[in-house]
């Protein structure tokens, strides 16, 4: 910024911005004018009387002039929040949506949350140049900033007032939303009124209501399943790969022997998140190729889950991952000492060579109270009441929840 001569600026500066104001909550908007422009004349980059002039401007429709004065002004404090915004505004106001979204996403990342009402701007730029998909995003990383915040509006920073899009801003959220996940169904998808339920319960749109207290919610909680800590089902492919699994000791071995043990317990993801796990790769191909061949909960990036656990004498776990009661938990008891399975306060043994499912919705913890070690295999399958047009339909509903809190988290 260039140093004004001193000898050219006048000596009550102060009383003419005051005056000036005061002619413009007067309503004497030519006289503000004078005094502003008086100002600028010494101090070509005042931001106050570059931004009260622009406001000016943009008051009798000049968008042009308003773009130019409120640039000026942001140039000369590429900082100051409020500037930005107010040049992002005007460039909406004048339809030019990429210039206002360019500017606007510099204000909110600036005011890194603390002015949620800025987002909200950006939100409905984006809204008003026909990109809901974004426009979505930025509406709800706005109200997730003013609940931390706990305020729209930071009196720090004199930005454009988004009250009055607050109102609008939760209605768009409440059918785009929805919309977005309905456009991740499978075209011609038939409605499935449990699946829609889970839907609702997501979007806040239908209280949660858990079929056993017990239970806790999870993601997309699926009302109306056949409810039970061991679901009724009777698996002959999980007896067969019980056999299979017993076979292939050698390769559990070399697994656990890379995997580091903690309280007793030695836990190997072979999948996580759908994906193999590279220990999985290097000693058991053999092993993974069974469990390829099985009908597990297959979602791409999210599912399935599989784990080798050993459990020392004494020992137990805790089994936290995917408590949603879509999806259970195939457990198969690989050899050693008797080992308790306790979900939703039931106490299950298994001896060796014996499987079970379980729906970890109730909370899931293994002990192992024999005097020898024991080896599981945890694998992650559908619950056995879901019927495959209502996984497929879930598979798209969780792919799409996962992909907008991605999506959210990557806002600038």
């Amino acid at each position: 910024m260039p140093v004004p001569d001193p000898s050219t600026v006048p000596s009550d500066i102060d009383r003419i911005l005051f005056d000036a104001g005061e002619h413009v909550r007067a309503g004497r908007i030519a006289a503000a004018e004078v005094g502003f422009r008086r100002v600028l004349s010494a101090l070509p980059d005042h931001v106050d009387a570059l931004r009260q002039l622009a406001r000016i401007a943009n008051a009798r429709g000049d968008r042009d002039d308003a773009v130019i004065l409120f640039s000026r002004a942001a140039k000369a404090e590429p900082q100051n929040v409020g500037a930005l915004a107010e040049l992002g505004v005007t460039y909406r106001d004048a339809e030019r949506f990429d210039a206002a979204r360019y500017t606007l996403e510099r204000a909110a990342s600036l005011s890194a949350g603390k002015n949620p009402s800025i987002r909200l701007l950006l939100a409905n730029t984006l809204e008003l140049d026909a990109r809901p998909e974004l426009a979505l995003l930025h509406y709800v990383r706005a109200m997730y900033e003013a609940r931390d915040a706990r305020r729209w509006m930071d009196p720090r920073d004199a930005v454009p007032d988004a009250t009055h899009l607050i109102a609008h801003a939760a209605r768009f959220v409440a059918t785009q939303r929805r919309a977005w996940f309905e456009r991740a169904l499978p075209a011609a998808s038939a409605r499935l009124d449990r699946i829609d339920a889970a839907l609702a319960m997501h979007l806040g749109e239908r209280e949660p209501a858990l079929d056993d207290p017990r239970q806790q919610a999870g993601l997309f909680y699926v009302p109306g399943l056949a409810t039970a800590p061991v679901p009724d089902a009777h698996l002959a492919w999980l007896e067969e790969a019980a056999v299979s699994l017993a076979l292939l000791g050698d390769e559990i071995d070399s697994c656990l022997a890379a995997s580091p043990s903690e309280a007793g317990a030695t836990r190997l993801a072979m999948y996580l998140r759908g994906n193999v796990q590279y220990e999985a790769r290097r000693h058991a191909r053999r092993l993974l190729t069974l469990l390829d061949s099985l009908p597990l909960a297959r979602i791409p990036n999210l599912a399935p889950d599989i784990d080798i656990v050993a459990l020392d004498a004494g020992s137990g776990l805790a089994h936290h991952r995917g408590r949603m009661n879509s999806r259970c938990v195939a457990i198969v008891h690989l050899d050693g000492g008797a080992v308790d399975a306790i979900v939703g306060g039931e106490r299950h043994t298994l001896s060796a060579g014996a499987h079970l499912m379980l729906d970890p919705s109730f909370g899931v913890e293994y002990r192992n109270a024999s005097a020898s070690g024991a080896r599981l295999a945890l694998l992650d399958v559908w619950h056995p009441d879901l019927a495959a047009d209502e996984r497929q339909a879930l598979s798209a509903f969780i792919v799409a929840a996962v992909d907008f809190d991605t999506r959210l988290e990557e806002l600038a």
